[in-house]
């Protein structure tokens, strides 16, 4: 079993963050890791006229705000 004792995160929970490739502005509700060790954040974007308000995305892909 793989276990990662390293617990710290890129990102905040509450922490305003972007999509590294394009405009996204949202704000991180929930994180966790993956078996391999990727961060795996739950993000609300803060339009309020997404199809998609709630999201998870690799954090590779997220820059802070």
């Amino acid at each position: 079993m793989n276990m990662h004792v390293d617990t710290a995160y890129r990102f905040a929970i509450g922490q305003a963050v972007t999509h590294r490739d394009q405009p996204m502005p949202a704000v991180v509700v929930c994180r966790t890791r993956t078996s391999r060790g990727d961060e795996l954040y739950g993000i609300r974007r803060r339009l309020d006229d997404c199809v998609f308000p709630e999201l998870m995305i690799l954090g590779e892909a997220l820059v802070a705000a």
